[in-house]
């Protein structure tokens, strides 16, 4: 027997260290979907999995309930039956304790306490001996349920399954929801700022004098960190197929609006490119000004004509629709077709980015669909639970008679298995039974005062960072929108 409730305990315990693991895991999964929705997520992208999701879950729902309901007819006639059994154990209780409480109320109570007590314990002995059997008549028709329906019951465990795939899946797609929620409430607070910083070539941060696979700057975070990552794979490649150096810097504001100075000073200062093959480009959304400026040696590759068309392209189209991830990596992936001789890349149709006032009322719209969505899954888990009797145990509770000696009939001592026994005010218990955010430094690099401080040798590292000591003679092109 010992041994046999060792193992019982086991696997309880093994069972909650599961559904621990279970909801850990999950945890991170909504965090996650929150986390995406913060870094790359769209109301569009929103609606989109919104769609899918009713789709897959409404589908297969509503082919298992058909399925349900053509299976359930002979099961449902047993649940039935023992539902009656279930009453008819409960009609006898409840007949006992009413006679029992008749009996009580009738006798000619003792004045002393202790004679007092032991009549009231007399009683109550009684009751707890017909309850007693009452719970034991449950346990069998709830046990006789289960082996007579096992196979059934089977298809209810693929019920729970679904029912919880689905919430984790609508909780996941919520979150991601609020994420894209909170992108825009950031967007709406830094829109609200009076004041943004006008970068100069000294101050503005450039993380490839430290991280040679770094060619982007990107300080005032116009464009995603997804596409950051992207745009340094891209010019990395150029780096090491053409030997192209380039530095993409992508703000709100350049100083006076003075784009070309800007960026005929970072050739200066920093002398970007080997062999004076360097690529600058420069992004002030905020002031619609954009400026590629190429090195000397990459003008006859790369001509002034060339920019404009490109820019022309590629990158106007996108800031019109403001979109500057896809501009930019439509037009640096362009640079790097045609200097390779390639054929330029496809663009796809823009649709113009919705203003954040209207994205968070879409995202309000939506909350709302999954509030219902969840109330559904409630109802969904209630009503399959009726039917493979989930519930049988709760039910019984609810139909068992109130003890007439207890003052309070406490709900929590029952779903720990325990009771809760009042007696004159003294209490008798038993026991029974993607948005993480991380800081960054800004570092900001000054120039000395010979125009050689940020010259390298022409066999620099590129993975300790560093420019190749090249020079620009004022090529490319400025565009404006």
């Amino acid at each position: 027997m010992e041994k046999k409730s060792g193992h019982k305990l086991l696997w309880r315990l093994l069972d909650v260290g599961l559904i621990l693991i279970l909801i850990m895991f999950s945890s991170l999964l909504i965090l996650k979907a929150m986390s995406i929705g913060f870094e790359t997520g769209t109301a569009d992208t929103a609606w989109t999995l919104f769609y899918i999701y009713c789709g897959f879950f409404g589908v297969i729902a509503i082919g298992c309930l058909i399925a349900e309901a053509r299976l359930a007819g002979d099961y449902q006639e047993l649940m039935a039956e023992k539902k009656k059994r279930l009453h008819r154990a409960a009609q006898r209780l409840d007949t006992f304790t009413s006679q029992t409480e008749k009996n009580y109320l009738k006798l000619d109570k003792p004045d002393d306490g202790w004679n007092y007590a032991q009549t009231r314990y007399k009683y109550l002995g009684e009751y707890y001996r017909h309850r007693g059997n009452f719970e034991q008549n449950t346990k069998n028709v709830i046990q006789e349920w289960k082996t007579e329906a096992s196979s059934y019951l089977d298809w209810g465990r693929l019920w729970k399954l679904f029912i919880v795939v689905g919430i984790v899946c609508q909780f996941m797609a919520c979150n991601y929801v609020v994420g894209v929620d909170m992108k825009n409430d950031e967007k709406r607070l830094l829109n609200s700022l009076p004041l943004s910083t006008e970068w100069t070539a000294k101050t503005i941060p450039m993380p490839h004098l430290s991280d040679g696979m770094r060619y982007v700057s990107n300080p005032d975070s116009i464009v995603t960190p997804h596409t950051e990552q992207q745009l340094n794979t891209l010019l990395k490649q150029m780096d090491d197929s053409l030997g192209i150096e380039s530095a993409v810097i992508i703000v709100k504001h350049v100083a006076n609006r003075d784009i070309f100075g800007f960026s005929q000073e970072l050739f200066d200062l920093y002398h970007i490119g080997t062999n004076d093959r360097g690529l600058v480009m420069v992004l002030a959304y905020d002031d619609h000004l954009f400026r590629s400026h190429t090195g000397l040696a990459l003008e006859a590759d790369l001509t002034d004509a060339e920019c404009s068309q490109l820019q022309q392209q590629y990158l106007i189209p996108s800031m019109k629709a403001e979109q500057p991830d896809s501009g930019m990596l439509y037009l640096t992936q362009a640079v790097y077709n045609t200097l390779k001789g390639k054929e330029l890349p496809t663009m796809s149709t823009l649709h113009p980015k919705p203003h954040p006032q209207e994205e968070s009322e879409h995202i309000s719209i939506l909350t709302g669909f999954y509030m219902l969505i969840f109330g559904f899954w409630l109802i969904l888990f209630s009503y399959i639970g009726r039917r493979y009797g989930w519930f049988l145990s709760i039910y019984v509770r609810n139909i068992m008679p109130i003890n007439m000696f207890v003052n309070v009939r406490s709900l929590l001592p029952f779903f720990f298995g325990g009771n809760f026994y009042s007696f004159g005010g003294s209490h008798f218990s038993s026991g029974g039974g993607y948005s993480s955010h991380s800081s960054s430094s800004s570092r900001s690099y000054s120039s000395s005062s010979s125009s050689h401080s940020y010259r390298s040798s022409s066999s620099h590292s590129h993975s300790s960072g560093g420019y190749g000591g090249g020079r620009s003679g004022g090529g490319g092109a400025t565009s404006s929108w």
